[in-house]
């Protein structure tokens, strides 16, 4: 097997709204997935193939804290791809996470909310061999998941 291909990550911190700001960009950019199916076989290349690694994947991150409260807001895109058994197109998928929390003064308890996939985004439609209808390798099919953590610190 070769991979070969980049991660990166920028971020940026300002003033904002009376609290302090982070602005973020990380990715992952797949160039190569060779793999041979045998020692005397040759390498196939099966990025951006169903069921394999996708090329590009993005999360743009906005982060906002002042005193005691923090929230962010972050968009995740995974990079359309092709299905070969099908000879079709997968489309990309963009979802949408938020956070709250706060941070109780002098206890050590921050109270946090989470919202994985706010707005509910199917998964893009893969018509899988195992038997569901996405691609668990490049997509989750749990939907929104909303949680609240308590975490006390010492």
């Amino acid at each position: 097997s070769l991979v070969s291909g980049f991660d990166f990550s920028i971020t940026q911190r300002f003033s904002a709204f009376g609290g302090d700001a982070d602005l973020s960009l990380a990715g992952s950019y797949i160039l190569d997935f060779e793999q041979s199916f045998s020692t005397t076989a040759p390498a196939i290349d099966l990025v951006d193939t169903a069921n394999n690694p996708i090329d590009l994947r993005l999360r743009a991150m906005l982060g906002w804290r002042r005193d005691d409260m923090s929230m962010s807001l972050a968009l995740n895109y995974a990079d359309g791809y092709y299905d070969p058994a099908y000879d079709r197109s997968i489309s990309s998928w963009t979802t949408v996470d938020l956070s709250f929390a706060y941070q109780f003064e002098g206890p050590g308890v921050e109270a946090r909310l989470n919202v994985r996939n706010l707005f509910n985004q199917d998964p893009p439609f893969l018509n899988n061999p195992i038997g569901v209808g996405y691609d668990p390798e490049n997509a989750d099919a749990m939907g929104r998941f909303v949680s609240f953590q308590l975490t006390k610190t010492w």
